[in-house]
């Protein structure tokens, strides 16, 4: 695989995760705005900046060094030192920052400094880890504590203030951001195997000389971008009080979120391979690889500029409370200025690729002074929005300024052809978002999906995105709207416009639907059938399979052919035969009459022969020759090379046996031996119209099959790419 075809590998594998990740962050700024008041979230939100400024300050620096070194020293076996350096810096910096959280909190007789220390300890240590994780290659790790820290700091504030509205204190935030960070950076420990790698002692002298010489010039960048990023926060604070900053920030974080799970998602893919290129073939092996990396990121953020500035107004309303719409411009103008902020973030890489991160801190500091400038002007003009619009200006000059200079080192090329696609694909989102509100977000994220899954071709592209994204929501927003019912209190379920986010979130229908009915019995009756059944089905049909596959015996073909005839007749058809079979076997009313059918599945067979029969023979031959019998050869030999097939067959057992109504209506009459498919009818009953337990139920019956199906998906697509239909 080519350098570019790796590089966009893995940035389309890291941007799938930034965007849920991203979307966990939104779900958590909504969900502030409706469970705390509106000084609350003002706090927070400033304690929050702060964090991120000071982590950018103090500790950046150190996280950019051992990201550009960590590489180099896993290779050359020096892990050990690399992370005592790490620790030793990181324990120093910890120290500092409590120390004068502690004093400024004994001063002021405000606990906010002390929360604000701990954010900034369990933040600093898993931005620093998960650097590592990325820059090492581990990108499932580095992407599965991203979305855990996410989600943590959503479920523990809420589970803090136990579904409350209008929480006056902060305080539950601070704990919920504490721990989440806390939690994904001891998992980022063991990921790292520190404690293997660790061995205690001091740090490495010249390993501290080649982090100073590097990060210590990125300490002015770092504290140029926090300025560049951050100032106009506190800016509106003290123009306009902590209520105008909470509505600021809110509308901000969606801008900024949305970009940041773009560029951050796209870098982390680009970053490492440029790097890697850059160190085997110098600056020709690296820039088409920037070049590609930068091609990438415009082709998803123009077209989110276009989409975001089209549905502010409409997005605001919908995820924050009341009150939160008055800074809803605040969405556009960002988005537009952290455009500017990736495509300088890319142009950065040749300086840092150089190791002359001088540069990188003068072009900041202007585009810094222009910020501060130009944002006490707007702020003064145009009331609290004109602090977005002055980061449009500063971002937009940070990127000429940064363009202009690196130009005698090397940077990027963006074809004009490509950029009028990208401009037009833009122009034609921004309309269809527009047009739709925000059901236009699907022409956001569809055509993406569509040019890498159908085709690259952008004439064939769009116009195919236009049938898929309609069927998208056709297909999905039932299944959004049954997710959001299950939380909803019964009396908000039919609101009109139908609101996906509820606006007081009920836990206590989940609480119900296990409590207060037959519903666990019903779930372990289904677990208790699907288990025996896809164990008992997967034996059998694996065995026949290898029979019709790799073994010669007369009449086989014409076997095999009158075997797969039967699969022309219906199941129902079938009903009343089982029905009077099983009665005089009396196993009618147990789960043997649902188990017993479903053993043995002629698909099943059909699937699994397909499977074995793309296996090379010449494997069972040369295992045969060595003295291997039948059944050593398929248990060793060919089973673990039909992993594809196997999960394909069982993610379909599962789902035929798990949503198996017919015959559990049909067999069973005792109440305490009903599946899910027939107790959640006897559930509905029972619930009459209450909707939101109802949907919290079919929520929870849905569960094992989409993490299943989340599972095997990778082997279900493998195995029907690989396997076709042989005689």
């Amino acid at each position: 695989m080519s350098g570019k075809n790796t590089m966009t590998r893995d940035a389309m594998l890291f941007l799938p995760a930034k965007v849920v990740e991203g979307l966990l962050v939104i779900a958590c700024s909504s969900l502030y705005t409706h469970i705390f008041t509106q000084g609350a979230v003002g706090t927070f939100g400033i304690v929050n900046t702060t964090v991120q400024f000071c982590y950018l300050v103090v500790a950046g620096w150190m996280a950019n060094a051992a990201t550009r070194y960590v590489g180099e020293e896993f290779r050359r076996d020096r892990a050990s030192a690399l992370f005592s350096t790490v620790s030793a810096i990181y324990l120093l910096i910890c120290a500092a920052v409590a120390a004068v959280a502690l004093c400024a909190a004994a001063v002021t007789r405000d606990p906010v400094w002390l929360g604000g220390a701990c954010m900034f300890f369990s933040y600093t240590v898993f931005q620093i880890l998960n650097s590592a994780l990325i820059q090492l290659g581990r990108m499932r790790a580095s992407i599965s504590l991203s979305l855990f820290s996410a989600a943590g700091k959503l479920a523990i504030a809420y589970a803090i203030v136990h579904g409350a509205s209008d929480y006056p204190s902060a305080a539950p935030a601070f704990i919920a951001n504490t721990l989440a960070d806390g939690l994904a950076g001891l998992g980022a420990v063991f990921a790292l195997s520190i404690p293997t790698v660790a061995r205690l002692r001091w740090f490495s002298r010249p390993l501290l000389h080649k982090f100073f010489a590097y990060g210590v010039p990125l300490m002015g960048v770092s504290i140029a971008v926090a300025l560049l990023n951050m100032i106009d926060r506190y800016l509106v604070t003290g123009f306009f009080g902590k209520e105008a900053f909470a509505v600021y920030n809110q509308n901000n974080s969606i801008a900024s979120g949305i970009f940041t799970m773009i560029s951050v998602g796209i870098m982390r893919g680009v970053y490492p391979n440029v790097l890697r290129a850059w160190r085997d073939g110098g600056q020709a092996a690296a820039k088409p690889l920037l070049d590609q990396g930068v091609r990438l990121y415009l082709l998803i953020a123009v077209p989110a500029v276009a989409g975001l500035s089209a549905v502010a107004l409409p997005m605001s309303r919908f995820l924050f409370a009341a009150g939160y719409d008055a800074g809803a411009p605040v969405i556009a103008y960002t988005a537009l200025a952290m455009l500017f902020m990736g495509l300088t973030e890319y142009a950065n890489k040749a300086y840092e690729l150089e190791q002359s991160t001088i540069h990188v801190l003068q072009n900041s500091a202007a585009a810094a002074a222009i910020k501060v400038v130009c944002s006490v002007v707007l702020l003064k003009t145009l009331g609290f929005t004109g602090g977005a619009l002055g980061s449009v200006v500063a971002f937009a000059s940070y990127f000429i300024i940064t363009a202009v200079r690196v130009r005698k080192h090397f940077i990027f090329r963006v074809p004009a052809k490509s950029l009028a696609r990208i401009l037009v694909c833009a122009l034609l989102c921004g309309a269809a978002v527009a047009v739709a509100g925000p059901i236009g977000f699907v022409g956001l994220v569809v055509p993406h999906v569509v040019r890498r899954l159908v085709t690259e071709d952008i004439r064939l592209a769009l116009p195919l995105a236009a049938p898929v994204g309609a069927l998208a929501l056709v297909f999905i927003f039932p299944f959004l709207w049954m997710l959001s019912t299950s939380f909803k209190y019964e009396i908000d379920v039919m609101e009109f416009p139908v609101r996906l986010i509820p606006k007081k979130w009920n836990f206590q229908n989940y609480v119900t639907v296990f409590t207060k009915s037959d519903f666990p019995g019903y779930y372990l009756n289904s677990i208790k059938v699907t288990f025996t059944t896809i164990v008992g089905e997967l034996c059998i049909t694996t065995m026949a399979a290898y029979a019709f596959a790799r073994l010669n015996f007369r009449g086989k073909k014409f076997l095999f052919t009158m075997y797969l005839s039967t699969m022309m007749i219906p199941g129902q058809v079938l009903l009343l035969p089982k029905y009077i079979y099983f009665s005089q076997l009396h196993i009618t009313n147990t789960h043997l009459a649902l188990i017993m059918p479903g053993l043995f599945s002629v698909f099943g067979v059909l699937l699994m022969r397909q499977v074995f029969m793309q296996i090379p023979y010449e494997y069972t031959e040369a295992a045969y020759i060595d003295g291997a019998s039948h059944p050593t050869i398929f248990l060793k030999l060919i089973l673990p090379l039909a992993k594809p097939g196997l999960m394909t067959a069982l993610l379909l057992a599962f789902t035929w046996s798990w949503n198996d109504y017919i015959n559990p209506l049909v067999f069973l009459s005792n109440d305490k031996l009903f599946t899910l498919t027939v107790g959640l009818q006897r559930f509905q009953e029972d619930a009459s119209t209450n909707y939101a337990l109802i949907m919290a139920g079919a929520t929870v019956s849905l569960i094992p099959l989409i993490a299943l199906f989340l599972f095997t998906q990778k082997y279900f697509i493998e195995s029907f790419a690989s396997a076709g239909v042989k005689g």
